[in-house]
């Protein structure tokens, strides 16, 4: 690729590239929060492999709260850099995983960083930055790869266990190989102190770490399932290519966006895929809308692709900062549901709403005395209440009702952009028009007979009467 596609626009804080190494972090106590919030780990379990995420777990779990202070000669400044490029580069390592690496590969790659050779004389000045993040005390160093004893035999039981759908904080037995008088058996055993007690309850021996295990969860009485989470099956999204190639300041000129960011690990090859696509997808809502392509940059959007993502996740929108982000690996097709946060999102500032979105603030607006404002929060009103006398509103109810469940099926905000993704599918059939990264995978979807009745999309017919009165109230939004 001839020309090097590059991050263009105004500079978007707190992108992950720039959030570690060479600027502050605010922090309140606990660093390792600010630096990298605790993941979502059953979204996380529907992608990566069960062994490795309980091995993320365990030194995600070791990673001390903060960095040390002067200690070993090593100033305060040097053990906090470390720090944070010890989470940096553990975080960019389990998040960008798309292969599958063992624990011992990670470990290693995780010393030749820093240049740690465990077969020289150890030296704290030397080798400080392995252990910067990790726990132990002054006195007894440890790397984020040193669990502690509890830590270390939760490991074969949050293998053989329902977990992540068990809450670890209720696990207080484990699985452990012990010596009987006629030979190695697996039992359940607890801790006291650093002790380990064996439970002395009859047949309390077990040929296999899974039978241990499986006893242990009819102990805490949890074998309940876990709950629904629908995800979107991506297997047939078809990229565009747009020759000539699109480029990132077409963006910024044609569309009105204000920056475009790609994550250091986004190949030239996907960054190019990126901007073809936004682009096509940006065409299609300008003809959906009916207005002005520049229109859509929404008074100045930032656009992100791989560089602010969390796991599990396939896009989101910061309404603090104006920018839409997308996932490398699920963001396509996420695009319409992000553009209709962000639509929201002006619209609540259009209200003096610094932040958030409109949809899930509209008790905070008073009586609106300019007649064309008043017509557009009616309108928004009016679309609220039809999707909540729908179908797809009592669905999404009852995904939420499950126990366990987020909130965040049955929020305004997200019940608006669900159905927006779903308004775009059907018009673009309609309109006999293809753009996966715009909307994709609501419809043509088979359910099971136990969760059709918690599919979080509008289908079939319930769409059909959306798309009128989505565009009844765009319509109201785009007049002048």
């Amino acid at each position: 690729m001839k020309n090097k596609i590059d991050d263009v626009g105004a500079f978007v804080p707190n992108a992950k590239k720039d959030t570690f190494v060479g600027k502050p972090v605010e922090h309140t106590g606990n660093l390792k929060q600010g630096l990298w919030p605790e993941p979502d780990w059953v979204a996380l379990s529907q992608r990566i492999d069960k062994e490795l995420l309980v091995f993320m777990f365990l030194v995600y779990s070791s990673i001390r709260k903060g960095p040390r202070q002067d200690c070993g000669g090593v100033s305060k400044q040097d053990w906090e850099s470390a720090y944070i490029q010890s989470i940096a580069f553990l975080r960019e390592t389990f998040e960008g995983l798309t292969e599958k690496l063992t624990p011992t590969e990670i470990e290693t790659s995780f010393y030749k960083y820093f240049d740690y050779d465990k077969s020289r004389p150890f030296s704290v000045k030397r080798d400080y930055p392995v252990f910067a993040a990790g726990g132990g005390s002054k006195m007894s160093l440890r790397t984020p790869f040193s669990f502690t004893r509890r830590l270390a035999l939760l490991k074969n039981t949050l293998i053989n266990v329902d977990w992540p759908a068990l809450d670890v904080s209720k696990i207080r037995e484990y699985a452990i190989n012990l010596r009987f008088d006629d030979g190695l058996y697996w039992a359940i055993c607890r801790l006291d102190g650093s002790s380990v007690v064996f439970l002395d309850f009859k047949g309390n021996r077990f040929s296999s770490a899974e039978e241990a295990c499986h006893k242990i969860s009819e102990r805490l009485n949890s074998s309940k399932r876990t709950a629904y989470r629908p995800a979107k099956e991506l297997s047939g999204i078809k990229h565009e290519r747009v020759v000539p190639h699109i480029t990132a300041d077409m963006l910024l000129n044609d569309c009105g966006f204000r920056a475009v960011q790609f994550g250091n690990t986004v190949s030239q090859v996907a960054r190019q895929r990126f901007l073809d696509n936004i682009y096509l997808s940006v065409e299609a809502l300008a003809a959906f809308f009916e207005i002005p392509l520049r229109w859509l940059g929404l008074g100045g959007v930032a656009l992100a692709y791989g560089a602010r993502g969390e796991p599990g996740a396939t896009a989101h929108f910061e309404s603090d900062l104006n920018v839409i982000n997308l996932t490398k690996k699920n963001g396509p097709s996420s695009f319409g549901h992000e553009m209709m946060h962000a639509i929201d999102s002006r619209l609540a500032r259009s209200f003096g709403l610094k932040n958030g979105l409109l949809s899930n603030s509209t008790a905070q607006v008073g009586f609106v005395k300019d007649e064309k404002k008043r017509a557009k929060f009616d309108a928004l009103l009016a679309l609220i209440d039809t999707i909540e006398q729908s179908a797809f509103f009592e669905r999404s109810h009852r995904l939420s009702d499950q126990k366990g469940s987020p909130q965040y099926w049955v929020k305004r905000s997200e019940l608006l952009a669900r159905g927006f993704e779903a308004v775009l599918e059907c018009w673009m059939r309609q309109e006999k028009r293809r753009c996966d990264w715009l909307a994709y995978g609501t419809q043509d979807v088979v359910l099971s007979e136990d969760v059709a009745p918690m599919y979080p999309y509008p289908l079939g017919e319930e769409v059909e009467g959306l798309v009128v009165a989505y565009k009844r109230f765009f319509s109201v939004l785009w007049s002048k």
